[in-house]
């Protein structure tokens, strides 16, 4: 006890550590001014700050004073707008810093003062959804980048080079008119248009080498499928599979421990220890359950969130979503699950349920539920919750049998099969038969053959005749005789200590014969023998008749179990 206390201690540890240890934001990340940390700053550094943005401030507003009379003296329409755009960025400058000073000094963002009720109660959802999957994309764009660059590059330079074709046959065939014309006038025209349209192709020309170099230059930076993984597989887990794997320490490591506090509790609760369960220890462990469930992926957001990966937790967010969608397309299957956890359903605990065409006892019901059936190797079986719905239990009487036989025990199958039962599990039942082979029957299978079982005991059941001529001693000699004599051949065996019980009764007066049937009991421990039985019977029959020279009709002899 003392081990497991101190490893649990030791995991929770090791957890906390490394929690902390990537908790904080990484070394040379630009920080906000806004930021909590200069929020929660001491005095002294806070007025410095403060300082400094008032001396920015100052410096700026000179500026400021010093463009506005500089766009006043300016006449030139182009020299203005210049002017005017770097105005407008030192003003915007100095409204920035005034909001930071405020929101320094005050402790307080002065965004959050809205002037109109509408726009303090207004919520952009789209705007919000955008800016959670923001990260996500921009990831994707950012991995996709160099294909979507040269993909594009490829479609500027089939642009340019259809146009550089078009002006080079616009310059052959001003070219080839200039060459032609006698006119002076002419000809000169067409001597100007062909150097416009030369220059328009060189122009061409110069942007489609570009183009090719910047193809080859984004070309030449491929690398091989292994060193492209290598490379990718490495960065991942120098960031993002940190954050993945640190997810996941704290999803499992918070389940661990809230499993490993349901299991001290349910063995040292007394509502736990009680035969049945009530309703309400079933609610309690539900919803322990439920939250195990949340509290293990609300930590695993938690570190995704303090790690500062907007991607991971993104997705984490959005296949979390997807499970809660799909869970609500189920929810009336989720409430029959329900009831049969709180053991109100069809299927309840200590009952007796046909799965499988085989009973079993309900041992317990959880998440995972137990069934057990005693007479089969290997039947402690696990069915999920989801796995009982259509099932319904009963109870039983303690003399009910959980299958026809034993192991050991000998049975005879309707497809005539006599054998000992070696192995009887829920898939199958293998049968040793005499002589040392073994028959396989699926557990189906077997149970459709009606297997009679020899080993609590049996009767076997044989009918023979003798001809009329000897009807003078059919009620009472016969029958005597045939009893001593048949008691005498399985004693001769060695079989008698086997024997129930041995009778031998006048059955009826048949078409062509006086008919007898001699019922022998046997115990179940002469199972193995009940070949043997069957011969001696026959055997003393034939024996008996022709010793005391009783006529044997044809067709009377046969042998019934």
């Amino acid at each position: 006890m003392k081990r497991s206390r101190a490893l649990k201690f030791a995991v929770f540890a090791i957890f906390v550590s490394a929690f902390l240890s990537f908790a904080a934001p990484p070394a040379g990340a630009e920080e906000p001014v806004e930021n909590i940390s200069v929020l929660r700053q001491g005095g002294g550094a806070k007025l410095r700050t403060l300082g400094n943005i008032v001396s920015n401030m100052k410096d700026l507003k000179a500026q400021e004073e010093s463009l506005t009379r500089l766009l006043n003296n300016t006449k030139v329409q182009d020299e203005r707008d210049a002017v005017s755009e770097e105005l407008k960025t030192v003003s915007g400058r100095i409204s920035q810093l005034e909001s930071d000073f405020t929101r320094i000094a005050a402790g307080v963002n002065p965004s959050d003062l809205s002037t109109d009720m509408k726009d303090a109660t207004s919520y952009d959802w789209k705007s919000e959804i955008q800016d959670f999957l923001t990260p996500l994309f921009m990831e994707m764009k950012d991995f996709t980048a160099r294909p979507r660059s040269i993909a594009k590059l490829r479609q500027e330079m089939a642009f340019y080079s259809k146009r550089r074709d078009i002006m080079t046959e616009a310059v052959s065939n001003l070219s080839l008119l200039a060459e032609q014309t006698a006119d002076a006038d002419l000809k000169t025209h067409l001597e100007k248009a062909v150097r416009d349209w030369q220059a328009r192709k060189e122009a061409e020309e110069n942007r489609v080498s570009y183009l090719e170099h910047q193809i080859e230059s984004l070309e030449s930076e491929k690398t091989s499928i292994f060193d492209s993984g290598r490379s990718i597989i490495k960065s991942f887990f120098k960031s993002r599979g940190r954050n993945l794997v640190l997810a996941a320490l704290a999803f499992f490591v918070f389940f661990m421990l809230m499993r490993a506090g349901h299991r001290r509790i349910s063995r040292h609760s007394p509502w736990h220890r009680q035969p049945e369960r009530g309703p309400f220890v079933r609610m309690g462990d539900l919803a322990y359950h439920a939250v195990t469930l949340i509290g293990s992926v609300g930590a695993m957001l938690v570190v995704l969130y303090v790690s500062e990966d907007w991607v991971l937790l993104s997705l984490a967010v959005i296949f979390i979503l997807g499970l809660a969608w799909t869970a609500k397309q189920g929810l009336s299957q989720f409430f029959e699950q329900f009831k049969i956890l709180l053991n109100l359903g069809p299927v309840r605990e200590n009952e007796k349920v046909i799965y499988n065409g085989i009973p079993w006892l309900v041992s317990s019901i959880n998440l995972y539920s137990a069934l057990r059936n005693p007479t089969l190797s290997g039947a402690d079986i696990r069915l999920p919750i989801s796995a009982m719905r259509g099932m319904v239990s009963r109870p039983f009487s303690p003399e009910e049998p959980w299958f026809p036989s034993n192991t050991g025990d000998w049975l005879m199958l309707s497809d005539g099969v006599f054998g000992r039962v070696a192995l009887q599990s829920p898939e199958s039942v293998v049968m040793a038969l005499l002589g040392g082979a073994f028959k396989t029957y699926p557990t189906q299978d077997f149970l459709s053959l009606a297997p009679l079982n020899l080993s609590k005991g049996f009767r076997l059941v044989e009918v023979f005749g003798v001809d009329y001529r000897h009807q003078e001693i059919v009620t009472r000699k016969i029958p005597q005789i045939m009893k001593s004599r048949v008691e005498q051949a399985i004693n001769d065996e060695g079989w008698g200590k086997f024997i129930v019980n041995i009778g031998v009764v006048f059955k009826t007066a048949g078409a062509y014969s006086l008919d007898f049937e001699v019922i022998c009991d046997f115990s179940g421990d002469g199972a193995p023998y009940y070949r043997g039985f069957q011969r001696v019977l026959n055997t003393c029959f034939v024996e008996t008749a022709t010793e005391m020279g009783w006529n044997i009709p044809f067709n009377t002899l046969t042998l019934k179990t």
